[in-house]
């Protein structure tokens, strides 16, 4: 196993405890102080033990934002949504647009923002920086990606005469509509129609029959999430 260390200016040592692996974490390390360290090798017998290693030196900085991304249900625009860092005093948010080069689009000191900016088809990445009262502290977050969507349809259901009809309004950016059926409320829907306009009447619905409906907005290159569904009983 081995012995790690804390070694002072003068060369004194406080040992930290022992692993069996290699590497320990210092979990009582203050943020924005550098620590000197020492390793020590132990064999089955002490009298096996190693020389101390040559001493390394590490800053405690903040730790690193986790983020996630999703999209507005009603509009299709990116969110991004980062953990709070112990220490951080305020967070910086960086865009990458198709590819290019990150720019900072927002400073807060909230946990979340949503991309107002966005462009329909096209892809974003994003990256968050803690920010410490010193800017040795800071941390930058992983990347994040998603494509700019359709907002999702919200449809209402009727009849035509006496087959369903689901209608809804436009959807910006929409090219199309996908048109979705099942006889069951939460599964087992299957596509039966692509549409352009902003309805849609099922003229195979059998007679008597309760039919669930859902839709999907789609643009030149993404598609939304399912709409809310409708039940609609055909006569």
């Amino acid at each position: 196993k081995y012995y790690v260390y804390r070694v002072d200016e003068r060369g004194n040592r406080t040992s930290l405890g022992s692993t069996t692996k290699n590497y320990f974490t210092d979990s009582k390390a203050v943020m924005g102080t550098s620590y000197n360290y020492q390793v020590l090798a132990y064999a089955s017998k002490s009298a096996y033990k190693g020389a101390y290693s040559e001493i390394d030196s590490c800053l405690t900085v903040l730790g690193q934002p986790t983020v996630t991304v999703g999209t507005v249900a009603a509009t299709g625009k990116p969110t991004v949504k980062w953990s709070a860092v112990s220490g951080a005093v305020s967070y910086e948010l960086y865009r990458s647009e198709n590819g290019g080069e990150y720019q900072k689009i927002d400073t807060a000191g909230a946990m979340s923002y949503t991309d107002e900016a966005a462009v329909l088809d096209s892809k974003y990445s994003y990256k968050v920086i803690a920010i410490g009262e010193e800017a040795v502290l800071n941390r930058e977050s992983a990347e994040k990606t998603i494509i700019c969507a359709c907002g999702n349809a919200t449809i209402t259901g009727s009849l035509n005469g006496k087959k369903p009809m689901v209608s809804w309004e436009p959807v910006e950016g929409a090219t199309k509509y996908y048109v979705y059926r099942s006889t069951k409320k939460s599964s087992g829907y299957k596509k039966v129609a692509t549409v352009e306009g902003e309805s849609y009447t099922d003229k195979k619905a059998s007679k008597g029959k309760t039919y669930y409906y859902k839709v999907i907005a789609v643009s030149e290159n993404t598609s939304s999430a399912y709409s809310n569904y409708v039940k609609i009983k055909s006569k």
